[in-house]
């Protein structure tokens, strides 16, 4: 997203208003649960994963007005309007990252509209999770 804000702010105020978003927080479990189904079934299509992601991302919107504000919400909007079939901000602190999902045959123009931003293509891996990019400069 290009900014930072202070993930432990954040997270308190998650915490301290947890009990008022009971139902948003068992939405979110149920959620996860789901999702590794449509992960884990092959007749699955993965786009039912990704909508489910951006899901998500409203449900845990939410939770804090924290959570995201007017630029975070700009940069959703934008990266919807481009094409991207799902998005949500990833990382502590409001500021990290967003995870996007683009079709392939919209990827050409989704990019275009975000010239000049740095892009890392993702792919599901058995693993778990791994450094493929590190700029030590």
């Amino acid at each position: 997203t290009g900014f930072t804000r202070h993930a432990s702010e954040i997270a308190k105020q998650q915490v301290a208003e947890m009990d008022r978003h009971e139902a948003a927080m068992e939405a979110m479990m149920q959620d996860a649960e789901d999702g590794w189904r449509v992960l884990t079934n092959p007749n699955r299509p993965i786009g039912d994963f990704f909508h489910m992601i951006d899901e998500a991302w409203g449900i845990k919107r939410k939770l804090s007005p924290a959570i995201t504000d007017e630029r975070i919400d700009g940069i959703y909007g934008k990266i919807m309007k481009a094409g991207a079939i799902a998005a949500k901000l990833v990382g502590a602190g409001g500021g990290g990252f967003f995870l996007v999902a683009v079709e392939p045959e919209r990827r050409e123009g989704f990019l275009r509209a975000f010239e000049g931003r740095v892009w890392f293509p993702v792919r599901f891996a058995s693993e778990g999770s791994r450094v493929i990019f590190q700029n030590d400069g």
